[in-house]
């Protein structure tokens, strides 16, 4: 499921290609991988970087799952291009089509109003042969598309609180949001550019569709 879009990102430096990532350093004793940097301009002028890292989170993501390729940790944020924008050197390794077709079946990220202004986004994990670090962006990028659909934007960065474990573990990613202007909406995409939207609130924290 394609969650950005408006794709903006691209990797400029050479990506190996699946399923050989030809090119790239192969570790024998695990599945293929490879590392690449991946670039995402500042198109959006105004618009908080925090949230703009969270759509580039969702743009990378699409392109991971349409590559075939699992992120082996999180991304490292490099120094600011020099043409402007966002750089993350990214790691990753090649997935297997079982687990290509269980990430497929993922379950679907709840998100949880709270008092603090903001929402909590949380999943049950696959546990076998998927990082945490991609189960935490790829949370990340279905937060990016509720707040399309909210109208909000993100004020802070995502913070993981943690992981409940048990048989059915879960996680959860904190993520501070306000209303977007009518010019953010507009310059996001934004399906509720044009309709009053506020951050929903909760006297605990129950689930909202």
């Amino acid at each position: 499921m394609k969650r950005n879009a408006k794709s903006r990102g691209e990797a400029v430096s050479a990506v190996p290609s699946s399923p050989a990532l030809a090119g790239a350093t192969i570790d024998t004793e695990a599945r293929p991988r490879a590392s690449f940097v991946w670039q995402w301009p500042m198109v959006c002028p105004g618009v908080p970087s925090q949230h703009l890292e969270v759509e580039a989170t969702a743009d990378l993501m699409d392109h991971l799952e349409a590559m075939g390729w699992l992120l082996s940790r999180l991304p490292q944020r490099l120094s600011r291009p020099a043409g402007g924008g966002m750089a993350w050197l990214v790691h990753v390794e090649e997935a297997p089509l079982e687990l290509r077709r269980a990430l497929e079946a993922r379950p679907e990220t709840a998100t949880i109003p709270t008092m603090r202004g903001s929402l909590v986004f949380a999943r049950a994990l696959l546990m076998e042969g998927v990082s945490i670090g991609h189960m935490e962006a790829d949370i990340v990028a279905d937060a990016a598309a509720k707040l399309r659909e909210l109208g909000l934007i993100a004020i802070g960065r995502p913070v993981r609180e943690g992981i409940t474990h048990g048989l059915a573990p879960v996680m959860r990613v904190r993520i501070p949001v306000r209303q977007a202007t009518p010019a953010e909406a507009s310059a996001l995409g934004h399906a509720s550019a044009d309709v009053d939207v506020v951050v929903p609130e909760a006297s605990g924290e129950g689930v909202a569709a």
